[in-house]
């Protein structure tokens, strides 16, 4: 069975429903013509063949840093291709639509994943939405990046399939574990561009050896912050 997006749109209160294959996966805020072209870009992921295993949230520019998007080379079945970049965007979350858009592209690329006909692992959803700095604090710490192309381990701690498109972090063993396979926010703040962003804890690394205590996704998590390297100071915090 092939995958269709739809959608259904109130003119009175003003936001759209987006469908695939009848569930509804994403309510947005404003104009026809978004929902619009949040539905012709799935039907064009769908008809292009993308692999759903990479619908993931993940930076796409400075007015949306919090996006849906497919990469559309990576397949989960060639290694290869899971450093691809070629991201497709399919709609990103705006103030309009929550007040938290990094908790609503998580679960917009999860209800997208669930409702396909392919069968899709699941993103963790951390508890909370990410807004509570009810966690410890760590302050200029080493980073470095990953996922530019070394050899990887196909899944996550959390045993999600690993792409460097996430907006997703690794934090060392002597600080964090990833608990019965979950995830957790944390806001991580690169003080050279005076960027943060909130991203998601899904796994362990970098190795305490190197120094350094957090590894950022080299094509998503470290966009976010406005770099591609991490050499200067990092500063983050948990959330919930």
């Amino acid at each position: 069975m092939g995958n269709v997006a739809s959608y259904s749109w109130n003119g009175v209160e003003r936001f759209g429903r987006v469908y695939v294959n009848g569930l509804a996966v994403a309510t947005l805020a404003g104009t026809i013509d978004r929902t619009t072209k949040a539905v012709n870009a799935l039907n064009a992921a769908f008809g292009a063949g993308d692999d759903f295993e990479f619908c993931t949230p993940s930076w796409w520019s400075e007015l949306a840093p919090y996006a849906v998007v497919t990469v559309r080379s990576a397949r989960r079945s060639d290694p290869g291709t899971w450093y691809a970049s070629d991201r497709r965007l399919i709609v990103w979350a705006t103030p309009d639509d929550s007040a938290y858009p990094w908790w609503t592209a998580l679960r917009w690329a999860q209800n997208i994943r669930s409702a396909v006909a392919e069968r899709v692992g699941s993103l963790y959803l951390p508890p909370g939405t990410g807004t509570a700095r009810n966690g410890a604090a760590y302050t200029n710490r080493r980073g470095s990046n990953y996922g530019c192309g070394e050899p990887l381990n196909a899944g996550t701690a959390n045993l999600e399939f690993f792409h460097c498109c996430d907006l997703t972090v690794a934090i060392t063993a002597s600080i964090y574990e990833v608990p019965d396979r979950t995830s957790r926010w944390v806001r991580v703040t690169y003080p050279s561009t005076g960027k943060s962003a909130v991203l998601r804890v899904n796994d362990v690394g970098p190795a305490a050896w190197t120094g350094r205590a957090i590894d950022l996704t080299c094509r998503g998590s470290t966009r976010a912050l406005g770099t591609y390297r991490t050499d200067s100071p990092i500063t983050f915090q948990f959330l919930s």
